[in-house]
Order: structure tokens, then C-alpha cells, then sequence
């Protein structure tokens, strides 16, 4: 088959070499862009870090973790962990894709007493993973090392693809990238040309925002990469 992945850059480009090794074509058109903004940490000690996504890790790569790579680390899920081990922490700890299992594994794990619980993530997250834990008498804060920046269209390659019934489906990994490319494809004026093409989604979630292109959903079983590349594969 011959897939458009819409992750952003870096991340599409991994997917598209796993998709390759599949025995498909792939054609990147990211419909974000991860940049960094300017941070700094809390005073006083760090009882642990809590990552959501695997561009938190890859942010704070360098200085942060000079000095804290020590420190238990907390991940969303495996991508997250292997990043953050790439990152160059050395006690990270994998959720399983889980975000509420998250919560609990920390709150389980962790003594309130001990320091401040730190959620580092982007500006757009989903959740509000720091929120839940000052119920439970953990000092949680938050922050945002980078932005996600929305593409300000299609590309006319991808366009053309489109139009031109080139493709056999779309790849989507998260709500918000779909919700950005179902806008793009309504500016365009590309929603006929879209009717019936597979869209390979994460999640329910992922698929939502696609209701008004009229695509033909194919949905994970479970919300992971693997599970999506089992779907691929397939």
C-alpha cells in the first residue's frame, strides 16, 4: 500500500523505515512541528519526572539530565521510555500506554514527603496529569518544554496525492493531528476526493475528528504502535 503518515518529522520518519520494512510506500506530510520553548526547573528537590511523551524527553536531553539522570522517571509508554533512556536517564519506568496506571504506579511508588513530582510535557497535552496527584498529597507541577506547531496547509504533493487517488490510505497517531488535517483537507476542498479512503487510527479518540471526511476508519485494537503495525501488517 502506499500510506501518508502525519506525525511529526523525526517520528514519521521512524514509522515510515518500519512501514517500508512492511512492504509499503510511505510519503511523509507531518502535520505538526515540535519546537522548543524556553524552561526552567523548581527549586528545592525532585522526587521524580513524569513523561507523557517522547518529545518531553527528547527536550530536556543535555543539561537536565547531567544533573538528574539519576532520578526515577516515569513514562507513559514504551516509546516515551526508550526515549527517555536514550535521553540518557538510567531509572526509567514504563507505564504500558496507560496514562491512569501512570498515576497510580507514582502515587504507589512515591513518598509526598520526598520533593516536587514533575510533569514535564507540551504546550497541547492531553490530561492533566499533575492535577490528580495534589489530591493525593503529592507537590505536583508542570512544565512545558516545548510546542506543537499546526501546519499552516497541505502540501501540494500531498494534494495531488490526494486528488489524484494515489494513495491507499492515511496514518493518524494522535487526536490532535487529525483534527489538524481534517481542517487542512476542508480548506482544500479535498473532502469528495477523501470519501472511502482507509484511515488508520490509534484510538476512537483519533478517529473522531475525522467524522466529516467521510473516510473509512480502521482502528487499533489497542491504542500502540505495535498494535497499529499488527493492523498494517495485516
Amino acid at each position: 500500500m502506499r500510506l501518508l503518515i502525519t506525525r511529526p518529522a523525526e517520528d514519521a520518519s521512524e514509522l515510515a523505515d518500519r512501514l517500508q520494512t512492511l512492504g509499503h510506500e510511505t510519503m511523509i506530510e507531518p502535520m505538526l512541528t515540535i519546537a522548543p520553548v524556553p524552561f526552567s526547573l523548581p527549586q528545592g528537590p525532585i522526587a521524580a519526572i513524569v513523561l507523557t511523551s517522547r518529545h518531553g524527553a527528547r527536550m530536556i536531553a543535555g543539561e537536565v539530565t547531567r544533573h538528574l539522570a539519576d532520578i526515577q522517571v516515569y513514562c507513559v509508554g514504551k516509546a516515551t521510555a526508550e526515549a527517555a533512556r536514550i535521553a540518557g536517564f538510567k531509572n526509567v519506568m514504563d507505564g504500558g500506554g496507560n496514562a491512569a496506571a501512570l498515576t497510580a504506579a507514582v502515587s504507589g511508588a512515591l513518598d509526598g514527603d520526598k520533593g516536587v513530582v514533575l510533569h514535564v510535557r507540551g504546550r497541547h497535552s492531553r490530561g492533566a496529569f499533575a492535577g490528580k496527584l495534589p489530591r493525593q498529597g503529592f507537590d505536583a507541577r508542570e512544565v512545558m518544554v516545548y510546542v506543537a506547531v499546526a501546519a499552516p496547509e497541505l502540501s501540494p504533493g500531498a494534494r495531488t496525492a490526494i486528488t489524484a487517488h494515489a494513495l491507499d490510505g492515511i496514518v493518524f497517531l494522535s487526536p490532535r493531528t487529525a483534527q489538524i488535517f481534517a481542517g487542512l483537507a476542508n480548506d482544500a476542498g479535498l473532502t469528495a476526493a477523501l470519501a472511502g479512503l482507509d484511515a488508520y487510527c490509534l484510538s476512537d479518540a483519533v478517529a473522531a475528528p475525522l467524522a466529516g471526511l467521510a473516510m473509512n476508519n480502521v482502528i487499533a485494537g489497542q491504542p500502540s504502535l505495535s498494535e497499529l503495525l499488527d493492523l498494517l501488517e495485516h
